[in-house]
């Protein structure tokens, strides 16, 4: 069970398990929330519209591009002097 001790524990509730892998929710003013990974700013929210289900498949689509991209820059040069 949650305990919600402020604001940001909400955003962190928010964020589920993505927040062990080093994503953050920031609310920089009354209309925005800003989703980062680490230190990088990754997606800006309209906080009025944004819903928990968008922000976790904003992480779990940068998880996904970030893991593709890695994956290319390990393998890609060896697959294409193999293929």
């Amino acid at each position: 069970m949650a305990i919600y001790t402020g604001k940001q524990s909400i955003l962190d509730e928010a964020l589920g398990n993505f927040k062990d892998y080093g994503f953050s929710l920031v609310k920089p003013n009354d209309l925005l929330l800003e989703l980062f990974f680490k230190d990088k700013k990754i997606a800006t929210y309209n906080q009025d519209k944004v819903t928990i289900e968008h922000i976790r498949e904003g992480c779990k689509n940068f998880l996904a591009n970030k893991l593709a991209h890695d994956y290319n820059d390990c393998y890609g040069e060896e697959l294409k002097r193999s293929g």
